[in-house]
């Protein structure tokens, strides 16, 4: 994880620095690779789960609250009823 954080603080510096460069498209899409590997900012993933019930099956990541400790699973978008 920690090759992710630092390749995506690279490629933030690299637009800081180079704003309209020649491979901002390729830096941004690079980035949403690593925030997809890296979670959402104050969060640190934990696992990847799967949940099924009524015969459907989720594959999720859960992540851990930095600051509280609390976990927490992102769910796809979608609908889904409780």
């Amino acid at each position: 994880m920690e090759d992710y954080r630092k390749a995506n603080e690279a490629y933030k510096a690299y637009l800081a620095s180079h704003p309209s460069g020649k491979y901002r498209s390729l830096v941004f899409s690079r980035m949403a690779e690593i925030g997809k590997k890296l979670g959402p900012p104050g969060f640190t993933y934990v696992r990847t789960a799967t949940y099924s019930a009524g015969g459907v099956s989720h594959t999720v990541k859960e992540y851990r609250h930095n600051k509280t400790g609390l976990e927490f699973v992102l769910i796809p978008g979608g609908t889904f009823q409780m």
